[in-house]
């Protein structure tokens, strides 16, 4: 399958990497199936690219290279409805912001993605307990891992 994306131009997806995201991402509920690009030159950071909308995508990360005490409480009906019955399958995300001066860089910890790495489910959530912001400053804890 071959998309045209705004952020990394033409690019070719096969069909069984599509991640369904059965009530699509807040803010974005119309768009449910996204593709997870991992261009080199981005690492650490992930390209969670919308396949119905080439101009839609967002920057993700793994929290735990910048927070590594991160522990979001997510709710066991969460992994029921995602059909995660073992840890390994599960896959946790944070969207990054990276504005003009990339210094300033943040994740929003308070809404992390996790995925079914396994049966391509996804699916964004809003924590409703822990005291994680919306916009934890990264790159001072990047450390030498981006590139």
């Amino acid at each position: 399958m071959t998309i045209k994306t705004s952020r990394l131009g033409t690019i070719e997806i096969e069909t069984e990497r599509i991640i369904h995201f059965k009530e699509g991402i807040p803010g974005f509920e119309h768009l449910t199936k996204y593709v997870l690009l991992s261009p080199p030159e981005l690492s650490p950071f992930h390209v969670l690219q919308s396949i119905e909308d080439g101009d839609i995508s967002f920057i993700v990360s793994n929290p735990f290279i910048f927070k590594e005490d991160y522990a979001p409480y997510i709710n066991k009906s969460v992994f029921e409805e995602l059909e995660i019955e073992e840890d390994s399958q599960a896959v946790l995300f944070t969207i990054i912001v990276i504005p003009d001066d990339y210094t300033k860089m943040t994740a929003n910890l308070m809404a992390p993605i996790i995925i079914n790495s396994e049966k391509r489910l996804g699916k964004q959530i809003i924590l409703d307990k822990g005291d994680y912001p919306i916009r934890y400053p990264i790159f001072q804890n990047l450390d030498g891992k981006v590139g």
